[in-house]
Order: C-alpha cells, then sequence, then structure tokens
C-alpha cells in the first residue's frame, strides 16, 4: 500500500509540473464548498489552506469555489473557462452530432450505470472497454469489460453470488437497447487491471491519450 502511494504521489506531482510548465491558462475548481462549515471564520480558514496548498504547485492558477450541487458560482466559473475559447470556424459540419463510434457511446453506457448502482470510489476505480461489437439489423452482440483497479473492487462489483454483476448487465442491456433502438445481447467480464490509473502504458491501451 505505502509503495503504491508512493507512486501514486510521484505521479500526481509529475502531472503537477508538467501543467506549471505549460504555459497555458489554469483554472481549478474547488467543488463541495456547501459542506464547509457554517461559522465564517472556519470556512475562510479552510478556504485559505486549500489555497495555498494549490498556490503552492500553480502559483498563475485561478480558483474557483463552487458547489456543483447548490450551483454557487457556477456561472463564474463558466465565464472564466469561456473567456479562453478560441473564435475559430467550425470543425464539423452543423448536421454532425458526433465524431465517436457507437463502441465509444456503449462503454458510456455501462459506465453510466456503474454510476447509479455502485457508491463510493467503486465508478471512479473502473474503466470499460468494448472487447466484441456485431451490428445486426435487429440486434447486436456486445462483449465488454469492467476494468478494475483493485481485486477488492472486481469483488464489489461482482457481488454475492453475482448480485450486483447481473444487475449491472441487465440495467446497461437496457441502457443499450434503447440507444440503439434494437436487441442487445451483452456479456460482461469484471477484469482486474492493477493501478491503471497511474500506468502510462496502461492508460494508453485504454485509449485515453496518445504519446
Amino acid at each position: 500500500k505505502e509503495i503504491r502511494k508512493e507512486r501514486a504521489a510521484a505521479y500526481n506531482k509529475g502531472i503537477l509540473e508538467r501543467i506549471r510548465k505549460s504555459e497555458i491558462p489554469i483554472v481549478i475548481a474547488v467543488n463541495k464548498i456547501d459542506l464547509l462549515p457554517p461559522s465564517p471564520e472556519e470556512r475562510e480558514t479552510i478556504l485559505e489552506d486549500i489555497s495555498g496548498s494549490w498556490k503552492e504547485h500553480l502559483p498563475n492558477a485561478k480558483i474557483f469555489y463552487v458547489s456543483a450541487k447548490e450551483e454557487m458560482n457556477i456561472e463564474a466559473l463558466f465565464q472564466e473557462l469561456k473567456s479562453y475559447l478560441p473564435t475559430h470556424p467550425p470543425w464539423f459540419d452543423r448536421d454532425t452530432l458526433t465524431d465517436r463510434n457507437e463502441r465509444f457511446f456503449v462503454s458510456e453506457l455501462v459506465r453510466g450505470q456503474i454510476f447509479d448502482l455502485y457508491h463510493q470510489e467503486i465508478p471512479y476505480s473502473c474503466e470499460v472497454t468494448i472487447k466484441k461489437y456485431k451490428d445486426f439489423k435487429d440486434m447486436a452482440i456486445i462483449e465488454g469489460v469492467v476494468h478494475a483497479d483493485k481485486e477488492s473492487q472486481k469483488r464489489i462489483l461482482i457481488g454475492k453470488k453475482g448480485s450486483m454483476i447481473k444487475k449491472l448487465s441487465m440495467s446497461s442491456r437496457q441502457s443499450i437497447e434503447e440507444y440503439l433502438q434494437k436487441k442487445v445481447h451483452l456479456s460482461l467480464e469484471i477484469k482486474v487491471t492493477k493501478d491503471w490509473r497511474t500506468d502510462d502504458h496502461k492508460l494508453r491501451g485504454l485509449g485515453y491519450y496518445n504519446a
């Protein structure tokens, strides 16, 4: 555990260093300020600590304290981000809805069901890839892989006697059928892809970025 924490800390430090050297505008959104104590003095102390911590690593960043749930300071954040958007002719025709294929949307629909069915860190520790996708006129045959970070997370995803993976498969199939407007045969495999969130090679393999 300690080795994993050290690796994650080094990885995060490396990312912050790359961001700092990028010479692009940096905006930090600190969410959930609605959970701060009601006392103005306590709130100010906590926010000063957070600000100091971020400014230590990213001194030129603009920090916004927001609450997505209560929609606090969201408009100010939106306007700040909007100010950095360049004016440019459209990259795609107006009738082009997306440049992503159906495999991508199917994987996102499964991820959405994971967020609905599981709690705490589980949804944030999972990635979904589509291993097989066969599209026919009246149905689609899909095989997906849910990548977990740890063996303990895999057990939670499967559930007692497979109860949770059955719920995930059923709700995902229904969601995909609604999207594709046809019958779907879906099978999901739970796989431990250890440290996928902090391993550049594994991230590339999951399609996160090209390097």
